[in-house]
């Protein structure tokens, strides 16, 4: 019961949090294109905690349903964090989005179709059990995605000049890092041993707060 309320009260604090980021920046009014895409992110990010509450504390009936949609989310928030990056290099590339959009899409469908084998209990709640395959799939497709984002904000960190520049773009990286190590370790966790932490819901939480940071400095 202790480890449940763990994995309810991580996931209960990364909704309001991001919930609340999300709004506030929608509420700007010199948004720009990283605002809007940081927007996406922490909504993405803030409806995954949500319905991991409902994952963790639920009946499995809900979770077999929920579950899908929570890593859904997560693929979102995977797909925001490319094109947050991208927007430091260049601009949103028209290209890049389209390059993107295609993968995430089958990954999506892999999700709601193949992945999950069965739901069963673990000491933080009801968890998905998947098929080794798709869960590689997924994990590779995931942390290449924070990998291109984290290598694209190293690039940028060597050519700005600018002080305020080059001290955002430590907070990105250090966000990236964060996240990074959240995914590979989630895969390798779910492939040996099963779920045992919200390892996703914190990382991506504490990763999401700096890239807040990294915007508003």
């Amino acid at each position: 019961m202790g480890e449940e309320l763990i994995g309810v009260t991580v996931a209960i604090i990364g909704a309001i949090v991001f919930y609340t980021l999300a709004a506030y920046i929608a509420m700007r009014k010199d948004k720009d294109l990283s605002h809007k895409l940081f927007i996406a992110f922490a909504f993405s990010i803030g409806s995954s905690q949500l319905l991991a509450f409902f994952e963790f504390g639920g009946p499995p009936e809900l979770t077999n349903i929920l579950l899908r949609f929570d890593l859904s989310f997560l693929i979102i928030g995977a797909y925001h964090l490319v094109l947050f990056a991208d927007y430091f290099r260049e601009g949103l590339n028209k290209k890049f989005v389209v390059a993107m959009g295609i993968p995430t899409v089958l990954i999506v469908i892999m999700i709601f179709t193949v992945m999950i084998k069965t739901i069963i209990r673990g000491p933080y709640g009801w968890a998905g059990e998947y098929y080794l395959v798709y869960n590689i799939i997924y994990g590779v497709f995931g942390i290449a995605c924070i990998i291109t984002s984290l290598t694209i904000f190293l690039m940028v960190k060597k050519v700005v000049e600018e002080e305020k520049i080059k001290k955002k773009m430590n907070i990105m990286i250090a966000a990236s890092i964060l996240a990074l190590i959240g995914a590979i370790v989630n895969v390798t966790v779910i492939i040996t041993i099963g779920r045992i932490f919200p390892i996703v819901e914190t990382s991506l939480m504490i990763a999401g707060l700096l890239f807040f940071i990294g915007l508003e400095i």
